[in-house]
């Protein structure tokens, strides 16, 4: 009977496993030459194919610890690195950006637009209508208070008001 989980971990799943711990509670930053790797739908298989390999072949623990290992450094590899005492943003994957952009070692470095900003431009870019479209159509198809008065016709139909139980043979 089992009573530690770890029980049946090797030296070298248990070294793999301190990495895991390791990097998922400290924040280390991804080298430059991994943070380019990382994005490939190589590596990207290569992931997949290794958390595969520790669910088959593994202790479940080290494989669940391993998504999270896997999630981490993918998140860290992301390409965006934020400067908030300049209150810029790096990136180089962003050609084609309005904001105001330099050149910083060979990345492109865009300046965050404040909020006030934001909302000037959006103002600009929605100006406020008279009239919808909406209340257009209510105005021509509904109009209250204009309509004619109701005028009751008189047929010759009159609805049966006797009973009716045992009218149907079910």
């Amino acid at each position: 009977m089992k009573t530690h989980p770890f029980e049946d971990l090797s030296m070298p799943e248990m070294v793999i496993f301190a990495f895991f711990v390791f990097y998922i509670i400290f924040p280390l930053n991804m080298p430059k030459m991994v943070t380019e790797f990382i994005h490939s739908p190589i590596s990207l298989l290569g992931i997949f194919a290794i958390a595969a390999y520790l669910f088959y072949h593994s202790n479940p623990i080290l494989a669940v610890l391993y998504i999270f290992f896997a999630y981490e450094i993918l998140r860290r590899s992301n390409h965006t690195i934020y400067d908030e005492s300049v209150s810029y943003v790096v990136d180089k994957r962003m050609p084609g950006i309005r904001n105001q952009s330099i050149i910083l070692n060979d990345e492109k470095v865009i300046r965050r637009p404040k909020q006030q900003e934001m909302n000037a431009e959006m103002a600009a870019m929605n100006p406020r209508q008279e009239e919808s479209l909406e209340e257009a159509v209510v105005d021509k198809m509904a109009p209250i208070g204009v309509s004619e008065k109701h005028s009751y016709v008189t047929t010759s139909f009159h609805p049966i008001i006797e009973n009716l139980r045992g009218i149907t043979p079910f």
